[in-house]
């Protein structure tokens, strides 16, 4: 097989990071500019604690320093935050020689969904080229995966990796329960079927069963991924399964930004066996363009939480494991072979995610047949696209561990039978500047949708976009820049961003990039934040450079790093509180009022505290002869350069326990090792000789038959799954907001039990029942309190889950940010008066935190001299799910005059009949010399 590459167009150089304005690395150091506010803040050292010393040997500064930040969210736009998710790192650097080392790091996002982490000795921009993976986890929700390759790295550099993370559909079947449903097959064995459903309304759920699966089929309701599970194939050991699925569709540009690491191949596609394999791939050596037509994420566990072990391998028959993934129509342009002409129906690639896209087999198209039956689809490839209701069907032959990631690609390389050709699009990418700056380079990732149906997420640093790919000839290339979509994904605005290609006649192909020039996105920050970072020693003050500087707002967040002398600046939302700090340390507010044009900002501090980045730590261990061993990994790191000390104590939770010992180790893996069964703390202390930070957790030792209490593990309401985190004594706790009004909730409670054990539910008190769903009518805030217990003879045990409910009124929307997209205007004189000569667009930022109703807004100018306005925009839509909407307000040429005008922006989403107003002068000024709009 031939080895098909990405092209990077100009080796390490095309996507190099280097020294900038703010977010790419670290600022030129001109002299503050002067402003009308000026705030110099001292911050107290931290009072010393006194810890244990373990550690011997304390961690110095590496020689090269990047920090890594990002946001997990359940958007690209950040709303709905994924907090307490653990951040997984892995650092590979590869040196001109083909020699390479790996690092591996770890984080943990705060309430707002963020995370950062310093990432030490780093390779240097023309000696390494930098591989940087970023997966987050959490119970209950899909892994975010995002990879940043082929780039080169500078010193003291910022890099980002935002995480698109989904709730997953849970739900439980127990292995030995009645239950079970006999499978279609004609050797009937029981099976497990777990269905994911989607409504007209786009809602998806879960079932589990045959029954519930063709009732909900009854109901009219569109089947999105369907797992069945033969009892047989699974390990004698397991006797509950626990289901988290989610199903995405590519087409939909929101969804396609939880698809895990690149749309990029491994392995032999030309492999003509039926059904998905789990043989490792460890050559990775051969890379080809993917073009996805459908993905899911399928989370399969043992009553342990353990990945569901089945047989090492059955046959591809009615006894192997199926899931059955469902096609949406608009991707069905992308199939276009079939890769087995000697297996009956049209074979679909299928590639399994681990060390990235790894081909592990064929599948077959299939249609539901009624009654939960498939069967093979008979029509033909050119027929496809007037089809519908189309699946695919992956049989799963071998392995004893069970997917993760699983993917429809189409593979796009050189076999002999398919010719490709090489395209590379190549640009300067900013936000359009503010306050006289020069503009801020745009980092972050360019999407990608080629003409035969394919996608790439490229990764642009330092505003230097330079992507190659590969696109299949004939009529699946075409030249034609309008069937080529490039779209920004901008992080300040929370919204996708088309880019122009206007700048090229046609799409040439071959090692010479198609440049669309210099690019402006939308920068929605129309004020300044700057001054200088100083670290007050006993030798005097000291611009600290290569800081790192934290700065926010609500909906806001940023880091920027201050360059040699400390002096750092940044863009930043106007009108509003903002927080500067250095990461670790205290600093100051820069208040609304006061922000506005270009505020100075000056921070001295004596210490910053050490920075526990992310603690990942086992809840339970099981007891042996040698006792039960917990490893706890951890990243931490100091700020102000201070050499730290790292201890790791552990103790038990109840007195009639001894103290474990700690044992430290060099690995950034730390492990204490208990002789008795019991409840235990761990706590980890960083400190650098000045302050202490420090983080602690529990586990529990289980004896090998100890009865173990019933786990609650996700609280449904109304079938979608509530935002949950698991407070300090280890109970589940989720929040729930209702709009004002009697509601009618049905909570279903998702648990399992270790020891296999019936469970029953009682909640708010009430008798237990064995049902784990719940009834209520809500019309005012309160909690609701659910219990389950085990019902183990002789020591029955239980847990408990919490959920906080607020019902509140439901709030008008809110105009955050209305400013000009389009900078300066250029003003033409008309018969004696100046005027536009073109539109000029704003941009208005609306938050609805509730986002399920539909949101007018209109815009009126009144222009100067005139004694009425003219309506300009009246725009309605929907942005149901989406807590910050972004809109464009077009000025049509001609519309402004000399004078000032006034451009009123209302909103209303029909709230108590509530509208809010937003009045704003344009100042225009005409001459004879050439003039501009001034927006006040």
């Amino acid at each position: 097989m031939d080895s098909i590459r990405l092209i990077a167009c100009a080796a390490f150089s095309c996507l190099a990071l280097t020294a900038c304005d703010e977010t790419a690395g670290a600022t030129s150091d001109p002299t503050p500019t002067t402003s009308p506010t000026a705030i110099t803040t001292a911050t107290p050292s931290a009072t010393p604690t006194t810890v244990a010393i373990v550690s011997s040997e304390p961690a110095t500064a590496a020689r090269s320093i990047v920090y890594l930040s990002g946001m997990a969210a359940e958007s690209i736009n950040g709303d709905q935050p994924v907090s307490e998710a653990v951040i997984s790192i892995t650092v590979k650097d590869q040196d001109l020689n083909g020699a390479t080392r790996e690092q591996t790091y770890t984080a943990t996002t705060d309430d707002s969904g963020a995370y950062e982490v310093q990432l030490q000795d780093v390779g240097i921009s023309g000696e390494y080229e930098t591989f940087i993976e970023v997966i987050a986890q959490k119970e209950g929700w899909t892994d975010g995966i995002k990879r940043l390759t082929s780039f080169s790295i500078e010193d003291s550099q910022t890099v980002s990796a935002d995480v698109v993370m989904t709730p997953e559909l849970v739900t439980v079947q127990t292995v030995q329960s009645d239950d079970i449903q006999l499978g279609t097959s004609a050797s009937q064995n029981n099976e497990l079927r777990f269905t994911v459903f989607s409504k007209s309304n786009g809602q998806k759920y879960i079932v589990a069963g045959q029954d519930a699966a063709i009732a909900a089929a009854a109901s009219g309701d569109n089947q999105q991924v369907d797992v069945r599970l033969p009892v047989n194939a699974l390990d004698d050991n397991v006797n509950t399964v626990i289901a988290g699925i989610q199903g995405f569709t590519p087409a939909d540009p929101n969804q396609v930004q939880s698809f895990p690491g690149e749309f990029v191949g491994n392995g032999d596609p030309s492999s003509t066996n039926n059904g998905v394999s789990f043989a490792d791939n460890d050559d990775l050596s051969d890379n080809y363009r993917l073009i996805s037509t459908g993905f899911a994420q399928v989370r399969l566990q043992d009553q342990d939480g353990n990945e569901l072990a089945i047989q090492e391998s059955v046959s591809a028959s009615d006894t192997s494991p199926k899931i059955f993934l469902a096609l949406d129509p608009a991707t069905y342009s992308t199939i276009t072979e079939d890769r087995n002409l000697d297996i009956d129906g049209i074979q679909v690639p299928i590639f399994i995610y681990r060390k990235g896209w790894e081909f592990a087999g064929n599948g077959t198209l299939v249609v539901d047949g009624g009654s939960g039956n498939y069967v093979t689809y008979t029509g033909t490839l050119e027929n496809i696209a007037n089809e519908t209701g189309l699946f695919v069907e992956l049989a799963i032959t071998q392995g004893n561990r069970w997917i993760r990631w699983v993917n429809l690609d189409w593979p796009v390389q050189a076999d002999g039978t398919v010719s490709t050709v090489d395209v590379c699009f190549q640009a300067n990418v900013a936000y359009a500047p503010v306050a006289g700056r020069d503009a801020e380079p745009f980092e972050g990732y360019i999407n990608i949708t080629t003409p035969d149906g394919g996608r790439l997420n490229s990764y642009v640093a330092a505003g230097a976009f330079n992507s190659g790919l590969q696109t299949m000839t004939s009529d699946r290339f075409d030249t034609s820049p309008n069937e080529w979509q490039l779209t920004a994904v901008n992080r300040l605005t929370g919204a996708f961003e088309e880019i122009d290609t206007s700048a090229i006649s046609e799409v040439t192909t071959g090692a010479n990039c198609n440049n669309l020039g210099n690019i402006q996105l939308v920068n929605p920050n129309q004020c300044i934040v700057e001054g200088i970072v100083s670290k007050q020693t006993d030798s005097g003050t000291t611009g600290q450079g290569g800081q790192l500087i934290s700065i926010s707002a609500e909906r806001y967040n940023r880091r920027v790093i201050t360059g040699a002398t400390g002096y750092y600046q940044a863009a930043i939302p106007c009108d509003t509180d903002v927080e500067i700090a250095p990461v670790g340390g205290e600093g100051q507010t820069l208040a609304a009022a006061s922000n506005t044009g270009v505020s100075e900002v000056n921070i001295t501090f004596e210490n910053i505290k050490p920075v526990i980045a992310g603690v990942t730590a086992p809840k339970e261990a099981q007891l042996t002869n040698n006792g039960a061993t917990i490893n706890i990994e951890y990243t931490a790191y100091d700020l102000d350069s201070d050499d730290i000390t790292v201890t790791l104590t552990c103790e038990a939770a109840t007195s009639n326990l001894a103290a474990a010992p700690a044992f430290i180790m060099e690995s950034g893996t730390e492990s204490c090792t208990v002789q008795a069964a019991g409840d235990y703390q761990w706590t980890l202390e960083v400190e650098d000789g000045v302050s202490t930070t420090s983080k602690s957790g529990k586990f529990t030792v289980y004896a090998p038959e100890q009865n173990r209490p019933p786990r609650v593990r996700l609280i449904m309401a109304n079938d979608v799954p509530l935002p949950c985190t698991r407070n300090t004594s280890g109970t589940l706790v989720c929040e729930q907001v209702l709009l004002a009004g009697t509601t009618q909730v049905s909570y279903a409670a998702i648990a399992t039990d270790g020891n296999g054990n019936a469970m029953t539910y009682s909640w708010n008190n009430a008798t237990a029942t064995a049902n784990n769903t719940h009834e209520q009518i809500i019309d005012s805030s309160l909690e609701v309190d659910l219990q389950v217990t085990d019902n183990h003879p002789n020591n029955a045990l239980s847990d408990t889950a919490i959920i906080n409910v607020e019902v509140k009124a439901n709030e008008p929307p809110q105009l955050r940010q209305l400013f000009n997209a389009n900078g300066d205007i250029a003003l033409t004189e008309v018969d004696g008066n100046y005027q536009n000569s073109e539109v000029v667009n704003f941009t208005a930022i609306v938050f609805d935190l509730e986002a399920t109703e539909d949101i007018t807004l209109s815009a009126t100018l009144q222009t100067a001299g005139s004694d009425s306005a003219t309506t300009v925009t009246n725009i309605s839509k929907t942005a149901t799910n989406q807590q910050r909407s972004t809109w464009s307000i077009p000025l049509p040429a001609n519309s402004l005059v000399s004078g000032s005008n006034l451009l009123t922006v209302s909103i209303s989403d029909g709230t108590n009949n509530t509208t809010i107003n937003r009045t704003i002068p344009i100042q225009a000024v005409g001459s004879n010399d050439g003039t501009t709009v001034v927006f006040d």
